[in-house]
């Protein structure tokens, strides 16, 4: 006769096939045998010893084989293969139970529409005639979000973004002097997200949803005869934008997106305009 299980497992490599028919024995036995058949199910275990050649005759012992093989083909069948089955059922469910991830990205901006006129309008509304020179259109911002993906191809994203500073200058008409004015906005949105998984490492996203945006115009400068006054507004508007994402580690993946936030702002108040993101950040999942 061989060695015995235990002695093998640390000496041979091929041990590991003993601990498998050990499992299997106990496995039918636990599963369907009567208290009397386990009873010698674990004695004949006792007698085991290991050969690693086939299926059979991983046992020595005609009772343990009789056991495993001879009675009970079915039965280990059935019990033995949900268990099996556990390990990438389990597995299948970690990567499910880590849907929410969380990111922050620096963004540029372009405020489309926001021009001399757009200022100029939205200052004559305070009672302040103004001949604006100069107007930004772009700016730099930021943004932080997160989210939960309940499918491999959906998710659900909440986040904040800051869209810009925007500085105009510009000259009285009415009263000698110059001025200079600031606009400011920021969105908080919610959006849907249909996902294109590429390969392991890359996918693309498409996204759409509602944001709630606030605007605020501040003027200054050397006039007299009507001071601008700060102007605060808000509102919702839709919100879309496409993307793509990089896994550089299990948890963490680098992420390109363009969005473009509409009608931010009140014309009558602020000034309004289409404010385009390009962003690029990092995303952790956990």
């Amino acid at each position: 006769m061989g060695r015995p299980c235990a002695a093998d497992l640390h000496k041979h490599p091929k041990g590991v096939h003993c601990v498998i028919a050990w499992l299997e024995c106990l496995c039918a036995a636990a599963r369907f045998a009567n208290a009397q058949t386990t009873a010698v199910a674990c004695q004949t275990l006792g007698a085991c010893h290991y050969s690693p050649y086939t299926m059979q005759d991983r046992f020595q012992c005609p009772e343990a084989a009789r056991l495993a093989f001879g009675t009970w083909p079915r039965q280990l069948l059935l019990g033995c293969v949900p268990l099996l089955c556990v390990a990438p059922a389990t597995a299948q469910l970690s990567e499910g139970e880590t849907p929410y991830y969380v990111g922050a990205s620096a963004s540029h901006l372009i405020a489309d529409q926001m021009s001399k006129g757009t200022i100029n309008q939205a200052l004559q509304q305070q009672g302040l005639a103004v001949s604006t020179t100069h107007a930004d259109e772009s700016a730099s911002g930021w943004k932080m979000f997160a989210g939960y993906r309940f499918h491999p191809n959906w998710a659900l994203e909440g986040g904040y973004s800051n869209l810009g500073s925007y500085d105009f200058e510009g000259q009285v008409i009415a009263d000698p002097g110059s001025v200079q004015a600031r606009f400011k906005a920021n969105d908080w949105h919610v959006t849907v997200l249909g996902i294109m998984p590429l390969n392991d490492d890359w996918e693309v996203f498409g996204k759409a949803g509602v944001g709630y945006w606030r605007t605020q115009l501040q003027a200054s400068g050397t006039f007299s005869a009507q001071g601008a006054q700060q102007v605060k507004t808000h509102g919702t508007s839709p919100v879309f934008g496409v993307g793509a994402l990089l896994r550089l580690s299990n948890n963490l993946s680098a992420r390109a997106e363009w969005e473009r936030f509409l009608r931010v702002g009140e014309a009558s108040g602020t000034g309004k305009a289409d404010i385009d993101s390009a962003s690029l950040g990092l995303q952790y999942n956990y």
